[in-house]
C-alpha cells in the first residue's frame, strides 16, 4: 500500500509533507525510519484529498498548513466531485499564501500555487 507522504529532519524535529493514507502502513514506515510520530511536529499539506490527510490522526498536535485556497475545500463552502462536501477534523492549522516563504525549525519552505485537482493545490520546493 502507498503513503503520499515526505519527511525532513529539522533542527530539532521532523517536518512532513502530506500525511499519506493507511495508519498501518504510516507507523511501519515510521518505525522502519526510526521516527517516532512526535516527533513530526509540523505537517504541510499540498492540498486536502483523503490520501493526504489520512493519517493525521496520527500525529498529536502538529502545526499544519495548507493554502489559503484550500480552506474552502475543508470548511464544506466547495463541494468535491460535484457533491462530496469536507468536514475537517484534524483540529487547528494555518493558511499560506502563493509565494509565501515558511521557515520552520530552520529549514525554508517556499509557496508555489498550481494547477492542481483542488483550488489551494502547491508545490513545495525546498531551499536549504
Amino acid at each position: 500500500m502507498w503513503v503520499n507522504a515526505y519527511i525532513f529532519k529539522g533542527k530539532q524535529d521532523y517536518l512532513m509533507v502530506d500525511a499519506g493514507f493507511g495508519n498501518d502502513n504510516f507507523l511501519s514506515g515510521l518505525k522502519k525510519l526510526g521516527i517516532a510520530p512526535a516527533k513530526i511536529s509540523t505537517i504541510l499539506l499540498t492540498h486536502t484529498d483523503g490520501d493526504h490527510t489520512g493519517s493525521m490522526s496520527l500525529f498529536k498536535n502538529p502545526k499544519i498548513y495548507i493554502h489559503k485556497d484550500e480552506e474552502q475545500m475543508i470548511s464544506g463552502q466547495t463541494a468535491k466531485m460535484g457533491s462530496f462536501k469536507t468536514k475537517w477534523k484534524y483540529g487547528p492549522y494555518l493558511l499560506f499564501n502563493s509565494n509565501d516563504t515558511l521557515s520552520i525549525d530552520g529549514v525554508k519552505i517556499r509557496i508555489i500555487h498550481i494547477s492542481g485537482h483542488t483550488a489551494g493545490s502547491v508545490y513545495l520546493p525546498w531551499d536549504n
